[in-house]
């Protein structure tokens, strides 16, 4: 088993497309999870394979964020950039990935709920509020 895992790692360090071909065969596989749903008619199995589909990805969305960040900042304050920066970065976040996955996913809840808000009330408002409420919230 501990031979399979490291020929595994091998293969995507030195071959970069087996990952984009392991990313592209799971989305083909989480739309197959959505359209047979969809097909059978049946609600439940619709937002179970939502749920299973949209929590590994929002996760993963939520990490790459975060390296992302953290490699912009990188960049500015050391002389590294690209995918140096990102394994600088993946070197600074190891033993606090869970706390930086944290902070980064209350930084797009907040950005979401301002977002939400500013839509509701400052787009699609209406005659629901005034043009002073308006202002301020925009």
């Amino acid at each position: 088993m501990l031979m399979f895992h490291t020929s595994i790692q091998k293969a995507f360090r030195y071959f970069p497309l087996c990952k984009s071909f392991l990313i592209g065969s799971l989305v083909l596989l989480s739309l197959v999870l959505l359209l047979v749903p969809l097909d059978l008619q049946n609600p439940f199995l619709f937002f179970l394979s939502l749920i299973i589909i949209l929590t590994p990805y929002f996760g993963v969305h939520v990490y790459i964020t975060a390296v992302w960040h953290l490699a912009s900042v990188v960049s500015v304050l050391e002389p590294v950039y690209g995918f140096a920066a990102m394994k600088k970065t993946w070197e600074l976040l190891k033993g606090r990935r869970c706390m930086a996955c944290d902070l980064v996913f209350l930084y797009l809840s907040i950005c979401g709920a301002i977002n939400g808000t500013f839509a509701s009330v400052v787009v699609h408002g209406g005659d629901d509020f005034g043009v002073l409420v308006r202002i301020v919230i925009g």
